[in-house]
């Protein structure tokens, strides 16, 4: 127990160090650091729900789940990025429970946020986090984004209400099917996007392609894409999503955070930051 209790602080004190030296606003990172320390070391060992982090109050399912997305989106920077509108426009495709939108508006107070969630109780969550924080100029949609309108199979867990790997290709999730709305992302973006922020478990190269073929794609200044790189084990396209993006503009960055780089087949999540040229 003890050893534990020492690998953790030794843990802490390297993420504060990383905190430290972040790209983040340094008016974020003392608050960051106490919400980690609340995160990791909660009063009387026990997380509460709704919990008070970076000034807001969020709602959870489940608290490996909360400390994952936390993690990402607040201390990582995930979806960090740089505009100089002060208004900018956001499409959050994949929104789960709303930390990436309570991240961009902690970043962009005044940021013009679209949010897309599939899952009925998920989106539920989503909806709370928004009303209980008085978020203003986010617009809530639960609908699946494809490259057809109308009802889709949906596939989420069985085990985890609120996963982070709910899909509507059964190969991300073979849990339990249901049916949920889907809609085209074209259909929503009237005028220029300031980033489109989008992970949504495997359905990104066609939702990717039907921006394209509408002429929507050229509207998007920066992207945060999550690729997911082997959903079906022996088909690899990645090269696709690359050329379609080339093809629009855009150059680009990739990470991947996995350590199965030489596992013939393996499933990786690649993280692609893109930006359009001058």
């Amino acid at each position: 127990m003890l050893t534990d209790t020492i690998v953790s602080f030794i843990s802490l004190a390297k993420r504060l160090k990383r905190i430290k030296n972040s790209d983040l606003p340094s008016s974020m990172r003392r608050e960051l650091a106490r919400a980690i320390v609340r995160l990791d070391f909660p009063e009387d060992h026990k997380l509460r729900n709704p919990v008070s982090l970076m000034g807001f109050k969020v709602s959870y399912w489940g608290a490996n789940e909360l400390r994952y997305l936390f993690r990402e989106l607040f201390e990582n920077g995930s979806y960090l990025f740089h505009t100089d509108v002060k208004q900018p426009l956001i499409l959050d495709c994949g929104s789960n429970i709303g930390m990436s939108v309570l991240f961009f508006k902690k970043i962009y107070p005044h940021a013009r946020i679209i949010a897309f969630e599939p899952d009925p109780a998920t989106f539920a969550t989503l909806t709370t986090n928004v009303a209980q924080n008085s978020l203003k100029d986010v617009t809530l949609h639960q609908c699946a984004l494809t490259s057809v309108e109308g009802i889709i199979d949906f596939y989420r867990s069985n085990k985890v209400v609120g996963s982070l790997m709910m899909s509507v290709n059964k190969e991300r999730s073979d849990g339990e099917k249901i049916v949920v709305p889907a809609r085209r992302l074209s259909s929503f973006i009237e005028e220029q996007v300031n980033l489109l922020k989008m992970d949504i478990e495997g359905a990104e190269e066609s939702v990717l392609t039907e921006l394209a073929a509408s002429g929507k794609l050229h509207m998007i200044d920066q992207i945060h894409l999550e690729y997911h790189h082997h959903l079906r084990k022996n088909t690899d396209k990645l090269s696709l999503t690359l050329k379609l993006l080339e093809d629009q503009g855009f150059g680009y960055q990739l990470g991947t955070k996995s350590a199965t780089c030489c596992a013939p087949e393996a499933f990786q999540d690649i993280s692609i930051y893109c930006y359009r040229k001058h």
